[in-house]
């Protein structure tokens, strides 16, 4: 695994939209089937999104680097399941960041191994895995299981006390804060500060709640998911943790 830390740096995505999955929709706003059969609508392939997202290896036999298609795969494809990201154009312009750390609006999170070490990535990286029978090693932005679905844009924003609804169709977030945690369970993100207040290097906020009145926030998710939302939180301060528990539709808890 600390090989593959080294390579991210610079490589995995935590950014935003990431391409369209039909003509019609944008790939956060779209699902593909499950992969049984050769996609290619919208100019997705098993292997590669429209916007140049691509994977490696997997029980599709998806192309490794050196090649046009992937340049360098980050993780190991050795096992039938061992799909992994491609270093392609479109991924060298985001830098790697772990989820537990706010991911910006509209991203997903994935195992880029088989360790359930999770990153920030874009939407077509979700679909391109589930697409190559690694569908377990993807979450959404509140670590809820992987499902296919596309994420929502509701068409009217809460007003929720002490905390600044964000993402989709709900606006930015001011300088210094990052839109965090749409999701098909939760509809709204939220505006979090943009330094990460935890541990250097721990991604488990529930040991470092109660640190410099910070929270750890977990989603609720789904019941044989919570376990993984829980050691995948995100350390916030203590008000905003607690306001966001309080009101963010789709629930979610704060531990102090």
């Amino acid at each position: 695994m600390k090989a593959v830390r080294l390579l991210l740096v610079g490589l995995v995505a935590c950014g935003g939209r990431a391409g369209r999955a039909t003509p019609e929709a944008d790939a956060g706003d779209a699902a593909l089937d499950d992969g049984s059969e050769p996609v290619s609508e919208g100019g997705w392939t098993q292997c590669t999104s429209p916007s140049g997202f691509a994977v490696c290896g997997g029980p599709n036999q998806c192309p490794s680097a050196p090649s046009a298609q992937c340049p360098q795969c980050i993780g190991d494809t050795s096992s039938p399941s061992g799909v992994s990201a491609c270093v392609t154009d479109p991924l060298v312009q985001y830098q790697a960041q772990l989820c537990g750390s706010p991911c910006t609006d509209g991203s997903i999170c994935v195992a880029l191994e088989d360790d359930a070490t999770f990153f920030c990535a874009p939407y077509d990286m979700g679909v391109l895995f589930a697409n190559n029978g690694a569908a377990d090693r993807v979450r959404y932005a509140d670590m809820g299981q992987w499902t296919g679905d596309p994420l929502p844009l509701p068409s009217t924003c809460p007003t929720i006390p002490g905390v600044q609804v964000c993402g989709g169709n709900c606006g930015p977030c001011p300088e210094g804060q990052v839109c965090t945690g749409r999701s098909p369970l939760h509809p709204y993100s939220f505006c979090a500060p943009q330094e990460y207040h935890c541990v250097a290097g721990s991604h488990d906020c529930g040991a470092d709640a109660g640190l410099s009145g910070h929270g750890c926030l977990t989603f609720t998710v789904q019941a044989d998911a919570q376990a993984v939302a829980n050691k995948w939180g995100l350390c916030l301060p203590a008000t905003l943790c607690q306001a966001v528990a309080a009101g963010l539709p789709g629930g979610a808890t704060c531990s102090l």
